[in-house]
């Protein structure tokens, strides 16, 4: 349980935060690579390969007319450099940030859907009042507020 929540300046009170980041999962094509082992002489003999010192791409014999397509940069003769097959990675990102607070023995000064503003002493922001609960406790049952966050940013220690 964690101290010091102000909600729309009143408190301060206990409360507990949860932050879920739900990840997605997806999959993405790489992009061709170029074959190490691809040389190719044209037919006035000039030599052709990838240079790959810097990357590998650099195809330095070559020049790529307005279309795109390469051209021996000597004679102008269509050469077609061959490339490796891209592969498909599982990738894995992080997807929408939730974080939720609940305060627990809130006194009930709010209505459900209204909005607030809250602060600590390490952040502020704006949430959402998305409901009440009841908690049992040592001296009979407490009210429990439940917040969705719609922003929440770090803060200076001004306080």
């Amino acid at each position: 349980m964690l101290e010091g929540l102000f909600i729309d300046n009143k408190g301060p009170y206990a409360y507990e935060m949860r932050d879920e980041t739900s990840h997605i999962e997806g999959y993405s094509l790489s992009s061709p690579q170029p074959d190490p082992a691809w040389s190719h002489v044209d037919t006035q003999g000039h030599f052709h390969a990838f240079n790959l010192e810097n990357g590998g791409l650099a195809l330095p014999t070559l020049i790529y007319n307005e279309y795109g397509v390469p051209h021996c940069a000597i004679c102008n003769e269509f050469v077609e450099p061959h490339f490796l097959a891209g592969g498909i990675t599982h990738e894995s990102i992080p997807g929408p940030k939730r974080v939720s607070i609940t305060v627990p023995r809130y006194n009930r000064d709010v209505n459900h859907g209204d909005r607030v503003s809250f602060y600590t002493r390490e952040m502020f922001g704006i949430a959402k009042v998305t409901g009440f609960h009841f908690i049992g406790t040592f001296d009979g049952k407490s009210v429990c507020l439940d917040l969705a966050c719609e922003f929440i940013v770090k803060r200076n220690n001004d306080l």
